[in-house]
């Protein structure tokens, strides 16, 4: 019987070879012929972390006729650790990752004679639950069903430097000036720094990430300049005693953490637990006292630096650094008591972009000092793609209390114009198709920046609501039924709006040329089958024109005073560049039960409470 034996490697080849030769020549049999294998006898587990990297087999597995190719031949690391699960009689493969987009698409099919099943998660997937103080993409950007969920005020938005080393750059471009939007995050990091040093927080670690552009020449160039502007335009300005200088750490203090700090109080109190308020003559204090003890380093993280980022030799003791670095901070390395994160480079891919974006985590005591710098597309980016991801963990949720395998359960991941899920040769799989309407609440949050385009749908729906103002309730009428709850406020309420009306609408108006669910003219055509020989259960519809008090002017239309509508959430103003903007979240909550009336709306409660 063999002992138990713990290996722990990188996903190298040669070091797989090598384990792959020791387990088969110590522990299987050959059968006569030569070709089979007799398994080891004994169980064996194997955990691949970062499991969408490097483990997919990115070679094409199917012919034209969807049949497994006769020259089947996986990549170097898929096949290898196929190869070692197969040594095994008893054995477990589980992954972990936290973009499991492809995944996802791994042929579920594939059991080759040579390397066995391909590594699609048949059994199961789950997700990891969330510690009560985590700061996930769900926190930081807002997301949910319902618009009043704010964004976090964290944001700072990069202009001047958001093609500095951008895309397209080359490996022996030159490293330019640093751009102001850079400059500006040091000084925010040494706020930062000192802001946390008089909660308490001097022995803890403090980071800042600088991700500009993948090439480590290029990297360590950037620590060069960043070094030279803070030493000549900072430490010295701060160490003389220049006015100026002070003056403008002063106004970032009390124009920007000051408010900050205040608005985080009041809609993440949750995660503010530790946040004193600390007054400007100890910041200042502090700010002098990290410069005169020298205590902010900078590194340069990559595969040709010197420099060694361990912050347990730190532990203890003062450690603040500026990280500057590329794909080796995007995967496993944790920046810990990362404060402040200037962020540029882009990539077209879901997976790599949210391995880049590192600013998630638990920021016990210091929330408020955190800042992202980074471009609006980026930002817009980011934002999507959590969209998308906590859409795919929704499904993963429901496909287990199902109680359904991956194998048996189509997962699907919401596309976008112009990003990738995956690389294309993990994407194989993959089928794009469009969902149906059936029991699907569907929301349209991006519109196109087009005057023409906003007046024509103002006046499609100025004409909707003339064509069936004979079907408007009044709100006596409206609570007689409905009345058994949270009050409609000023809404306006039509009821039993014909599927004719309804359709021809939807073909009016034009959503977004981005929207894919959301879309006006698919959604008119599928009420329009619904309804085609008398089928279907969407004849007649409720309407709600929303009335929203407080929020901007008040306007009228089809007659009726709207005293506000829906904005876009704080954060996600539009350039002059952009195409298309978002309003984040249409929705409130309980507005897709508008139309249930007392009966039918106790049982949804009553089924949210079990």
């Amino acid at each position: 019987m063999m002992p138990p034996l713990m290996v722990v490697t990188k996903k190298n080849a040669s070091v797989l070879r090598k384990i792959l030769r020791f387990f088969r020549k110590n522990h299987c049999a050959e059968i006569i012929n030569g070709k089979k294998k007799v398994p080891a006898k004994y169980p064996a587990l194997i955990i691949d972390d970062e499991a969408d990297q490097a483990s997919i087999n990115t070679r094409e597995s199917y012919d034209d006729q969807g049949k497994v190719l006769d020259d089947y031949n996986p990549t170097t690391i898929n096949g290898l650790i196929r190869e070692l699960l197969g040594v095994f009689e008893c054995r477990s493969y589980i992954g972990y990752t936290a973009t499991p987009f492809a995944n996802i698409f791994i042929p579920p099919h594939i059991d080759d004679e040579k390397y066995g099943m391909d590594l699609f998660p048949r059994d199961f997937i789950y997700r990891a639950p969330r510690a009560d103080q985590y700061i996930g993409a769900r926190e930081f950007f807002g997301l949910g069903n319902n618009e009043d969920i704010p964004t976090m005020p964290l944001y700072r938005k990069i202009v001047d430097g958001a093609n500095y080393l951008g895309k397209g750059t080359k490996s022996t471009d030159a490293v330019g000036e640093l751009p102001k939007e850079l400059k500006l995050a040091v000084k925010y990091f040494i706020l930062s720094t000192a802001f946390r040093n008089c909660r308490g927080q001097r022995s803890k670690p403090n980071t800042m990430l600088v991700h500009m552009v993948r090439f480590v020449g290029q990297q360590n160039k950037i620590k060069q300049k960043i070094l030279k502007y803070y030493n000549e335009e900072i430490e010295n300005y701060i160490r003389f005693g220049d006015a100026s200088i002070e003056n403008e750490f002063r106004s970032i203090w009390e124009e920007d953490y000051v408010p900050t700090t205040d608005k985080m109080r009041v809609q993440f109190s949750k995660y503010m637990s530790g946040c004193n308020d600390v007054s400007w003559d100890n910041i200042w204090a502090e700010t002098r006292r990290l410069i005169e003890d020298k205590e902010i380093s900078v590194y340069s993280v990559n595969g040709k630096s010197e420099d060694v980022l361990l912050y347990k030799s730190h532990e203890g003791k003062p450690f603040n650094v500026i990280v500057i670095g590329g794909d080796k901070l995007s995967r496993g390395l944790t920046l810990e008591g990362l404060t402040v994160s200037y962020f540029t480079r882009s990539s077209n891919t879901y997976d790599a972009l949210m391995q880049m974006g590192r600013w998630f985590g638990f920021r016990p005591g210091y929330l408020d000092a955190c800042r992202l710098f980074t471009t609006p597309m980026l930002y817009t980016s980011f934002s999507h793609i959590s969209m998308a991801t906590e859409d795919l963990a929704a499904q993963f949720d429901f496909m287990n209390s199902v109680v359904q395998t991956p194998k048996d359960f189509g997962l699907r991941v919401a596309s976008h114009p112009t990003l990738e899920i995956t690389a294309r040769n993990k994407l194989r799989t993959g089928q794009e198709f469009k969902r149906d309407f059936s029991c699907k609440l569907s929301q349209t949050r991006v519109f196109d920046i087009d005057g023409e385009q906003y007046d024509r749908n103002f006046e499609a729906v100025e004409d909707f609501l003339t064509a069936i103002k004979s079907c408007r309730v009044t709100q006596e009428q409206y609570q007689k039924t409905h009345g058994g709850r949270k009050a409609p406020g000023k809404h306006f309420f039509y009821q039993d709006v014909s599927a004719h009306d309804i359709a021809n609408f939807f073909e009016s108006y034009e959503t977004s040329k981005t929207a894919t669910r959301a879309n006006s003219k698919y959604m008119a055509d599928y009420i329009r089958t619904m309804n085609a020989d008398g089928i279907g259960g969407v004849k007649t519809w409720t309407v709600c024109l929303i009335n929203v008090s407080g929020h901007g002017k008040a306007f009228d239309i089809a007659g009726l005073r709207v005293d506000g509508g829906i904005y876009r959430k704080e954060g996600f103003g539009v350039d002059s560049y952009d195409t298309t903007c978002s309003i984040h979240t249409m929705t409130s909550a309980d507005h897709e039960y508008l139309d249930y009336d007392n009966v039918a709306y106790e049982e949804v409660r009553e089924l949210k409470e079990k």
